[in-house]
């Protein structure tokens, strides 16, 4: 598999994890979890321009731009909730995930788009 595969393979991986233990009751978000949660649709809504997925008529370009900055707002969102980002290639979520695990999900694609390797 090529680098990008593999990143995106252990990004989903990695948020699946954490979506799952949500849905089945075992992580429960906290006070800090959903307010960085409402601050990054908040920070990324102007990403898009306030239009609705999927966005097949922007280029590519454009396409990877906004999810190389879907990355910094994680990074940023990771740092205020003191959650490490973890690399994800090669390596399975721990259990029970939580907060960390979908953010690192998610933040390992956008690291991809070149911004902050």
């Amino acid at each position: 598999m090529d680098a990008f595969a593999d990143r995106l393979d252990g990004g989903w991986k990695w948020w699946e994890a954490a979506i799952e233990e949500a849905h089945e009751g075992r992580w429960v978000r906290d006070a800090v979890e959903r307010q960085v949660i409402m601050d990054i649709g908040t920070a990324t809504n102007p990403l898009h321009g306030g239009r609705m997925a999927p966005f097949t008529e922007d280029s590519l370009h454009v396409r990877i731009g906004r999810i190389a900055n879907w990355a910094g707002v994680l990074r940023l969102a990771a740092r205020s909730g003191g959650w490490v980002l973890q690399p994800v290639v090669g390596r399975r979520p721990p259990h029970p995930a939580g907060m960390t695990e979908l953010l690192s999900g998610i933040y390992a694609v956008g690291v991809w788009a070149g911004v902050f390797d």
